[in-house]
């Protein structure tokens, strides 16, 4: 079953079935002569619901001009030839002992000639109707000749009066709409060559092409955007006049048969039936009300008119006849396709399936468990049947481990015990070596498990067969606290990798948290200018930078790609160009690589589904997360420079690549304002707690998946179910982990903690942030700290930023004292050309410190005096010097202070070789 859009193959739980079971109570308050009316309303769609979704199913799979792995066209097979994973997360349920092939086929105009080849192993064919009975089975799991054997089958419709072929075997189908599904044993990954070989001989042709021995091209589809969702929700959102006029279109060709005529006398009393017209009116005033409360009890009505079809043996139960052979078993039909279409008979497969254990609980990774099978009680299998054992999460998905197995089969190479019987290991932890073979993984949270049992033998199954056995296997204390302590270094490295994206997602919901521009915000893939210069009031942001006004734009590129340019300058103007994660993918203009800087360019910005072509002249930045920052720096030579900084900010260019390329006037779309996006991004992501935490990365990794590179830690955070559309659950931790969290939080704080020290290099007395800053690779802990601390950091070839505290006694640094910065002659801070430098002092809050002269910072343009050495000396201190030395005074307050020096397009040679880091001297 699709999560979005229906697998017909595989019979599993749809969130269909979760909402049906919302509870509603059935008791409306109608008189008796509506409870008769709404009694035939209900009794109609459960008869033509399977119908119905199989025509909704029909259109989806077929919607496409040629076959792809998912979708074919009409009268085309489609072949799913991959072995699913944890990473697959389309398929609930998925199946991971078969490779599936389909076809969808109308057989109003043309009989069909299909050809099973000669197999090595299970095949088996399925035709249903358009009502999902079982017409026939072909290959394995057929009631007649050799299973392995080549088979040609002529598949008629209701209207076939041809002659039958010597040598092939009718499959007459009572509708025009057919199905055919192949299930084929696979045996790993490295057996889907041998099943794609299989797959090749398959045919699927029209009968006059058959017998003309003619090439066969098939017709190309035709593609609709209307049928690309998902065919339950294409059917739910249907009201009770699209639904009927539907079914009642659909049985003038897929007539109903003869043994329904006594249901069909019944529902035609409310104009249900093959070319009747269905009259919404008869529903009265409530009608639409009544048919949503009629939905949501539907499943629950069902389950309780049909429970004398399911079968317990033991912890397990299972679907049992007349499935698949439906008769006039509605109820049962309708609520099996509600949960899952093209469900085999039981001579073909059964599926036992268990969520408790032995004592009736829940079954939870929290928990060890046994599946043990006695001797000679494996599950029974005729032929070239086989069986299995599938683990799911609560997800119904399968679940990530490090060893990567999903299930055990009759091929794994499993220990079995000394008297003869098998012990399945159902747990989270690896266990030893030795019974690694026996282990199926079950992650954290609570699961189930599904049996599946292909060429059943019925006979032994129901009178000896005895079903496994799954029994809890109690932990030790020791053995629990080593197992919570593994946990929490999981949970601590999954919050590592992903803060940066998590934060990134905050600060974008903030900064773009606005209907129009702003100096301070902006909408979605537009930019936001800065307009002054910061100043010791402006406290939104720690240590601002008082050297480059910033223009910053996030942008989305799920469904757009965005033409930015650039334009020419006469000054530093850097464009950093940010993935999700903090990694920067380019930088444009000052520090990127051109030959001229100062040049204008022109880039086009895509996303990590980008197919187009990349017109000429244009740069390609390609990122690979759909979310993406970009952050400008032009440096302003101080107030006078700002309608310089002005005109180079309104040349600057961010449209969608359509509207660039259209040379028409963009005018950009409003964006919206919520109250609960105006917060402190970083206070924001801190105060999440580890549910709300983990889903969101888990929510977000769907968008903006890891890089490759990432696999190993995605592998390992994968067994608390984070990752790309994960469901993270918070009882897998202790029951103080909220303490446990705020302690890992602490931990990592900076401000707490001199963790984030570990990251840095001595420069002299100062200390800066190395490569790979901003270059992140696999440097997780590195990247997480500088997202705290200095979110959107240059790569060192952008800009380096030394910062000190101390003097040259290597006393901490207090306004209290006065001190001299010293540059030697010839020594000042060394930068490529292009390039510039600072120093700012900053106070003990990390803000810009109050002075009488509003002086903050002595930059390379600054009208300072130097020695007669050649050398230059900065005073730092609280009190205004003599006249003829302020050019040289950088205020610093009475309280404790740093210092950062900030170098643009630094000369790394020389900063690594010759160069005097300068000292501060107390005086």
């Amino acid at each position: 079953m699709l999560k979005n859009g229906i697998n017909p193959f595989i019979l599993v739980l749809l969130g269909l079935f979760l909402l049906f079971t919302s509870g509603v109570s059935a008791d409306t308050g109608t008189d008796s002569g509506d409870k008769d009316l709404w009694k035939s309303i209900e009794d109609a769609y459960v008869y033509c619901f399977p119908l119905v979704i199989v025509d909704a199913t029909m259109k989806n799979r077929t919607n496409t001009e040629e076959a792809t792995d998912l979708k074919a066209p009409v009268n085309q097979l489609i072949y799913n030839n991959m072995v699913l994973t944890a990473d697959n997360r389309v398929v609930v349920s998925p199946n991971v002992d078969n490779i599936y092939s389909s076809a969808f086929l109308n057989l109003n105009t043309s009989a069909m000639v299909f050809v099973k080849p000669e197999t090595d192993r299970y095949c088996s064919v399925q035709f249903l109707d358009a009502y999902t009975n079982t017409v026939d089975v072909v290959g394995s799991g057929s009631r007649t000749g050799d299973s392995q054997d080549e088979v040609t089958c002529l598949i008629t419709g209701r209207n076939y009066e041809g002659v039958v072929p010597d040598g092939m075997k009718q499959i007459a189908i009572p509708t025009d709409m057919a199905w055919i599904i192949i299930r084929t044993v696979v045996n790993g990954s490295e057996d889907l060559p041998n099943v794609e070989a299989i797959q090749d001989r398959m045919l699927l042709v029209p009968l006059n092409v058959y017998l003309s021995n003619e090439a066969y091209i098939p017709e190309k589809g035709t593609y609709n955007a209307e049928y690309d969702g998902d065919p339950i929700d294409y059917v739910l959102d249907m009201s009770p006049e699209e639904f009927f006029s539907t079914a009642n279109n659909l049985m003038v060709t897929n007539p109903p048969p003869s043994a329904d005529t006594a249901i069909l006398k019944d529902i035609q009393s409310v104009n249900v039936g093959p070319a009747l017209t269905f009259d919404k009116t008869i529903l009265g005033t409530d009608g639409e009300k009544q048919w949503k409360v009629m939905l949501k009890n539907l499943a629950p009505a069902l389950t309780k008119q049909t429970a004398e079809y399911m079968i317990s043996s033991g912890d397990w139960e299972y679907y049992g006849d007349p499935i698949g052979d439906w008769g006039t078993a509605y109820a049962y039909r309708g609520l099996v396709a509600i949960k899952g279409l093209g469900a085999n008979p039981t001579y073909v497969a059964i599926y036992p399936e268990a969520d408790t254990d032995s004592q009736g609980e829940q079954l939870s990774g929290a928990n060890r468990y046994l599946l043990h099978i006695d001797k000679g009680m494996l599950p029974p299998v005729l032929h070239d049947g086989f069986w299995s054992f599938t683990v799911y999460g609560g997800d119904n998905f399968l679940i990530p481990n490090e060893i990567n197995r999903y299930c055990i089969n009759d091929r794994s190479n499993v220990t079995y015990n000394e008297d003869g019987s098998l012990d399945i290991l159902l747990q989270n932890e690896k266990p030893d070596d030795d019974r690694v073979g026996n282990w199926l993984p079950v992650g954290t949270d609570d699961f189930r498990i599904n049996m599946r049992i292909y060429g059943p033998d019925l006979d032994k199954i129901r009178s000896s067969w005895k079903t496994p056995h799954i029994q809890e296997v109690q932990v030790s204390p020791e053995e629990s606290e080593m197992n919570a302590t593994k946990v929490w270094d999981t949970v601590k490295d999954a919050y590592i990798f992903s803060y940066p994206l998590v934060l990134m997602d905050a600060t974008m919901a903030e900064h773009t948290n606005t209907i129009e521009p702003t100096d301070e915000k902006a909408p979605v893939n537009q930019f936001q200018h800065d307009n002054q210069l910061k100043n010791a009031d402006w406290r939104s942001v720690v240590s601002p930078n008082v050297d480059t006004l910033y223009s910053q734009a996030f942008l989305d590129l799920n469904t757009t790609a965005l033409v930015f340019v650039k334009p020419r300058t006469d000054r530093f103007c850097s464009a950093q160009v940010m993935d999700a994660y903090s990694n920067t993918i380019d930088v444009v203009g000052s520090g990127g690589g051109a030959v001229n800087p100062e040049d204008e360019e022109i880039c086009l910005i895509t996303g990590r589904n980008y197919e187009g072509a990349i017109p000429q002249g244009m740069t390609h930045i390609s990122i690979p997360t759909d979310m993406a920052w970009i952050v400008i720096r032009t440096v302003c030579n101080g107030p006078d420079d700002l309608p310089t900084i002005e005109a180079i900010q309104k040349q600057l260019l961010l449209v969608p690549v359509d509207d660039y390329l259209s040379k028409q006037t963009y005018l950009p779309p409003k964006g919206r304002y919520n109250a609960e996006n105006d917060f402190n991004p970083g206070d924001y992501v801190a105060a999440m707690s580890p549910e709300e935490y983990f889903s969101t990365a888990n929510r977000l990794m769907v968008t903006n998946p890891p890089a490759p590179a990432d696999a190993p830690i995605r592998e390992e955070i994968q067994l608390i179910n984070v990752g790309p559309g994960l469901s993270f659950d918070g009882t897998i931790l202790p029951e103080d982990a909220q303490t446990q969290w705020n302690e890992m939080l602490d931990s990592m704080n900076p401000v707490l903690s001199t963790y984030f020290l570990s990251f840095t290099e001595n420069l002299g007395d100062w200390v800066y942030y190395p490569y790979p800053i901003a270059e992140w690779g696999t440097d997780y802990p590195y990247r997480a700290i500088i997202a705290q601390v200095a979110f959107g950091a240059n790569p060192t070839y952008v800009a380096i930023y030394p910062e000190t505290a101390f003097d040259t006694e290597n006393r901490k640094v207090t306004g209290k004292n006065r001190y001299i910065l010293h540059f030697d002659k010839g020594m000042l801070p060394p930068v490529l050309q292009g390039g510039f430098w600072s120093v700012t002092a900053y106070g003990s809050d990390s803000f810009l410190i109050k002075n009488e002269i509003d002086r903050y910072c002595i930059n390379d343009r600054s009208n300072v005096t130097y020695s007669g050495d050649g050398s230059l000396d900065i005073l730092l201190q609280n009190e205004k010097p003599d006249d003829d030395l302020v050019s040289n005074w950088l205020p610093i307050g009475t309280d404790d202070f740093h210092l950062i020096m900030r170098m643009y397009l630094p000369d790394i040679k020389k900063i690594d070789g010759e160069w005097a880091v300068p000292e501060i001297v107390k005086q």
